[in-house]
């Protein structure tokens, strides 16, 4: 899959993750379970991750798992 395809998907799956982090508030995964949960490729949960945690939208918490900004703090 070519840089341009991977990131158009990206961009099309971000409304569609986010929209399940904030259905399911407290819900934490690992980049393996973003993988099989949206049928990504390790590399497509990669790159999508990272652009929803740089614009904010989601984050990291201390064990690397993704989960919303506001859940960090309920940890």
């Amino acid at each position: 899959m070519t840089a341009t395809v991977m990131t158009g998907r990206a961009h099309a799956l971000d409304s569609i993750i986010c929209g399940e982090f904030n259905e399911m508030p407290g819900m934490r995964l690992t980049l393996g379970q973003v993988a099989r949960l949206w049928a990504l490729t390790a590399p497509e949960a990669h790159v999508v991750v990272r652009s929803l945690v740089a614009r904010g939208l989601l984050m990291l918490d201390t064990r690397g798992r993704v989960c919303r900004p506001s859940d960090i703090s309920a940890c």
